[in-house]
């Protein structure tokens, strides 16, 4: 059991083993909380420098964890930044850190804490958890551990090279070679959380929840076909291939030479306007081309957009998300503005700081943080109209080329 002090606003003991913070564009603000199925989402609405999907708190069978997600602020633990994708252990008294901007502070009831080896006496596990025991165990114990280098895929078609990033809720990305075109291609494995696990000689995919599974892949697959469907842009890589394999669904996209946003602005920063302008306006482009074509919920962040040796953003990794990329967006912007791991607060000093920086821009993007409802963007094109409109040298980016 798990009780957190969010910013001394509410108190709460969760029972679930799975604790999401984040920001949902469908609340307008305040600390909303919705707990259901075993799983926990705190939705910091009020606070702009927490990211839409920004941390996670899990249990094991062993302690709580939290891992970042990839968040444009950071998660701090007593104080030190997590590395994104790694699980970090928590215990009674620590303190955790959005942004710097919101603390929470951890109560966990050891007494209540499930240990390996050492169940009490008198708590019998439920029947979900000895069914999802008793299953990995008979499938050797995979849980969710990625695809070894050189397994082959597509009767032998596709061979793993390496994991990029770390695993998600949906599943892992990797680098693979396409062995009939002597080419590297990104592959895309669907591994949900919660719902499967990695089966015997780890290669195959084995359904906890079956029926779940399957609707959830005849889903992904539809999605992943209308992406496949639409057409190309220079800002969004294109679809490849889609095919079942191991009780699972894979999906390749084209592989791109170059480093992730992340990356790049760690590397680059501080980044002069026409800097920002060059990857900003051409990514707001990209994910108005897909609403054009109906397609809703791509999961941005800093990870999932790479940024070409010619200097080009492109978004690599597609996985349909709740929220909206409006504030998905704002995030971006702010982080090119800023650097990742900055504080909101620091907008002004860094205008006083950094003359080659749009003035215009900077009260815009104040605005869709600090503002109030009415005055944010309902839409993406909202969003560019804005921060187009703000900036008198603005170069026309726009519109970005399609093909």
């Amino acid at each position: 059991m798990i009780r957190l002090n969010i910013d001394g606003e509410e108190s709460r003991e969760f029972s679930s083993r799975e604790i999401r913070l984040g920001r949902d564009g469908r609340f307008h603000s305040g600390l909303k909380i919705v707990e259901r199925d075993g799983v926990a989402d705190i939705f910091l609405n009020h606070r702009k420098t927490v990211s839409r999907r920004h941390a996670i708190i899990s249990e094991s069978q062993l302690s709580w964890s939290i891992r970042d997600l990839g968040s444009s602020n950071g998660t701090f633990l007593n104080g030190e930044r997590l590395t994104k994708d790694v699980e970090y252990t928590i215990s009674d008294g620590d303190i955790v850190s959005l942004g710097r901007a919101v603390k929470i502070s951890i109560e966990i009831d050891s007494d209540l804490t499930i240990l390996e080896d050492t169940i009490s006496a008198d708590r019998v596990p439920s029947k979900d958890e000895s069914e999802i025991t008793e299953m990995i165990d008979d499938m050797g114990g995979g849980g969710f551990t990625p695809l070894s280098p050189t397994t082959e895929l597509y009767g032998g078609r596709y061979e793993i090279v390496e994991q990029m990033g770390n695993y998600d809720r949906l599943g892992f990305l990797y680098i693979a070679k396409d062995l009939t075109l002597n080419s590297k291609v990104l592959l895309r494995e669907y591994l949900p959380e919660t719902i499967a696990v990695r089966g015997r000689r780890g290669i195959s995919v084995e359904p906890i929840e079956p029926q779940e599974f399957k609707h959830n892949l005849e889903n992904l697959k539809m999605w992943v076909q209308s992406l496949a469907d639409t057409p190309r842009h220079r800002s969004v890589a294109s679809i490849k291939n889609l095919f079942e394999d191991n009780g699972t669904l894979y999906y390749t996209l084209e592989y791109l030479e170059g480093e992730s946003l992340y990356d790049y602005i760690e590397r680059n920063h501080p980044l002069r306007q026409e800097e920002i302008d060059k990857i900003l306006y051409p990514l707001i482009d990209g994910v108005i081309h897909l609403h054009n074509h109906n397609i809703q919920n791509i999961g941005l962040n800093l990870s999932t957009i790479v940024v070409s040796n010619r200097v080009e953003p492109i978004v690599i990794d597609f996985r349909e998300d709740m929220g909206d990329e409006v504030s998905a967006l704002i995030e971006i912007a702010y982080a090119l503005i800023a650097g990742v791991g900055e504080r909101v607060s620091n907008l002004n000093r860094i205008q006083m700081r950094r003359r080659s920086l749009s003035k215009g821009f900077i009260k815009a993007l104040r605005r869709q943080i600090e503002g109030d409802v009415d005055s944010r963007a309902k839409s993406v094109d909202e969003l560019l109209n804005i921060f187009r409109d703000s900036s008198k040298k603005f170069i026309n980016y726009l519109p970005f080329v399609s093909f």
